[in-house]
């Protein structure tokens, strides 16, 4: 693993970078491209080494190969999904197809560049993300620290709390089951908030971010020396919790020999540092979640029967929000005063757009598109032009399905196509976008959109 620091430069925005990149001759290609250029930079050659970087250093952007070896830079992608503030990912590919191109925009990739690159083709691709991400992050609002109380607007929701009552006080296993982004984790940290030691650590794995050399350490702790790399002992996120809570978050992306490992953790209450021999008795409440289908799992070898027996003692499930649209406005207004906005931000007519959209992201793709909303706002009353702009359902059918495009290209269409509408006046093309002339300007200039 390589670090350069960060110098002095001028105007121009820099950001902190981790590379990931097997071959040694073009990691060190791009390492000193983004070096020369002023940027903090870190160089990992290995999946491991460089979620290590990205848990460490927290960049704002990183920068992976698809193709790393016998490993994917899309697990590297997910993991700095993981990671706060979100970093940019930039992925590099020598045989771009549609297909990659899309399960990477899919993963969290902002954007992918062709193998092979100049240099300046690379440096010009970080300096428009770094720009973009510098704009953001002055134009960003603050946020006020979320409380852990569910909106339960809805029958469902209504439903789902009842049925909870029972099992909160008890240190029953529970399994969490909905799709992705519809609040499985804010459902544990309510549990354990009115579980029987709320004050004790609240610990949450997503078992999906983690490649499994890692995972095993994660979970169970390691001894000094276990494996390149173990400089001291760990303690895991079974010891961490104490007795408190740990939530193992997409726990049917567990592989299944570190499946083995859980199914004895679970029933003996105890687990075995890797690299140790001597058990260590754990106390921690187990709540599990996941998105998958895991009987079907089951069924197909892929997840083990007994472990799935001893993780369903009792099963919760959360619907998808556009199953719940009564918890949509209750969700809207909490999301708002957040985000420390004026709480007649948006009116009935916005209020009714965002209870028509199908939310496929769910209750996090709800909270960005408010926080999208409050950063274009100025604190104004918002348009329902301005939120239908902001809602673009992610799933279409095929034949209407376009080529995919990163959320810059998609900005760039759309402020294009407001010029056209307006015939080049500005100050109409600000009004069909649903912001200022000012923050239009400001637009033109980072994305470099010409007259």
């Amino acid at each position: 693993m390589y670090e350069t620091p960060r110098p002095e430069t001028g105007d121009i925005e820099l950001a902190k970078i981790v590379i990931v990149e097997d071959e040694h001759e073009q990691a060190m290609f791009a390492y000193r491209s983004l070096k020369d250029a002023g940027h903090t930079v870190h160089l990992a050659e290995t999946v491991s080494n460089g979620i290590k970087l990205i848990h460490k250093h927290k960049p704002e952007i990183v920068i992976t190969d698809l193709m790393l070896g016998d490993e994917s830079g899309l697990d590297v992608i997910t993991a700095a999904r993981q990671v706060e503030p979100l970093p940019d990912v930039l992925m590099m590919t020598a045989h771009p197809t549609a297909e990659t191109a899309n399960e990477a925009l899919r993963r969290g990739a902002y954007d992918y560049i062709s193998k092979p690159y100049t240099r300046e083709e690379l440096g010009d691709r970080v300096r428009r993300m770094a720009e973009r991400r510098g704009l953001l992050q002055r134009q960003r609002p603050s946020v006020k620290k979320s409380d852990d109380r569910l909106i339960a607007e809805s029958p469902s929701m209504k439903d789902l709390l009842g049925r909870l009552e029972g099992a909160l006080k008890r240190s029953t296993t529970l399994l969490i089951r909905g799709p992705s982004g519809a609040g499985k984790e804010l459902i544990s940290r309510y549990i354990h908030t009115h579980g029987p030691s709320p004050d004790a650590p609240f610990i949450a794995i997503n078992c999906a971010a983690l490649p499994e050399n890692l995972l095993a350490s994660e979970l169970f702790g390691h001894e000094k020396g276990a494996f390149t790399g173990a400089d001291r002992q760990r303690r895991g996120a079974f010891e961490r919790a104490g007795e408190g809570t740990l939530l193992l978050d997409e726990i049917g992306d567990i592989p299944l020999t570190t499946q083995v490992h859980l199914l004895r953790a679970l029933e003996n209450r105890e687990i075995i540092r890797v690299g140790g021999d001597q058990p260590i008795a754990v106390r921690a409440r187990v709540l599990c979640a996941t998105h998958r289908d895991l009987e079907a799992m089951v069924a197909a070898q892929e997840f083990r029967q007994d472990l799935y027996f001893r993780i369903n003692v009792f099963p919760v499930t959360l619907s998808p929000l556009r199953e719940r649209p009564d918890d949509i406005e209750a969700l809207t207004k909490k999301f708002v005063a957040d985000f420390d906005a004026p709480g007649d931000l948006l009116d009935a007519a916005c209020i009714e757009a965002l209870k028509a959209y199908p939310w496929p992201g769910n209750v996090r793709e709800l909270r960005n598109v408010i926080e999208n909303v409050v950063i274009r706002s100025f604190s104004e009353k918002v348009s329902r032009v301005l939120v239908d702009s902001l809602l673009i359902p992610l799933e279409m059918p095929r034949d209407q399905e376009p080529e995919a495009e990163t959320l810059e290209e998609m900005e760039i269409r759309k402020i294009k196509d407001a010029l056209r509408q307006a015939a080049g006046n500005k100050s109409k093309a600000a009004d069909i976008l649903g912001i200022t002339r000012r923050k239009l300007y400001s637009r033109l200039k980072v994305l470099e959109i010409e007259d």
